[in-house]
């Protein structure tokens, strides 16, 4: 059985505008985060007008434009803690296109009856594109449950990473002027 790594990125819409399907599932995300056309894309400055960013989960590096969560070592402000509430309800939006997939192509939900392993990942990229154009056309689906934001003890993954200074700076600006949530 193969399991094949995708990493994607989505709107609020739930459309995705990238995806990257092929390793095998065991690379550590951050690995195939350096290995993706994504890493060079947040180097590009122009890419990100008027202090725009991603949002990413604590497997990924702080950068200037990819916000990840505090690592909660249990002494988070209660800034903090509002900054990775809010984070967390954030990325609902590709939790949501990521079940949005899965309920239309039921057949990425267990293993994939393909003799070519090589075509897999085309055929996750296929399928991404197909759940882009049904909800280019209004194709009704019946919504998936509305997810609540987990308020979790958020914790970095695998390898020590340095901080990028630029994104830390960012990111605790943001945190400042964030209005307080019920968390």
């Amino acid at each position: 059985m193969n399991c094949f790594f995708q990493q994607a990125v989505c709107d609020h819409k739930c459309r995705f505008i990238h995806c990257y399907a092929g390793n095998v599932g065991s690379v550590h995300d951050q690995r195939v985060f350096r290995l993706s056309e994504l890493k060079n894309y947040l180097d590009d400055a122009t890419k990100f007008p008027n202090n725009t960013h991603l949002i990413g989960d604590s497997a990924y590096t702080l950068h200037e434009h990819l916000m990840v969560p505090y690592r909660d070592n249990g002494h988070l402000t209660q800034k903090q803690k509002n900054f990775n509430f809010c984070h967390s309800s954030a990325r609902m939006a590709i939790e949501r296109s990521f079940g949005f997939l899965k309920g239309r192509f039921r057949s990425l939900l267990t293993t994939l009856d393909m003799k070519r392993v090589d075509l897999i990942p085309k055929y996750i990229i296929a399928c991404c594109i197909l759940h882009n154009i049904c909800l280019l056309q209004n194709d009704e689906f019946p919504g998936l449950p509305e997810t609540t934001p987990v308020n979790e003890n958020i914790q970095a993954r695998g390898e020590l990473v340095a901080i990028n200074r630029q994104g830390a700076f960012k990111r605790d600006n943001l945190c400042d002027q964030l209005p307080f949530r019920h968390i």
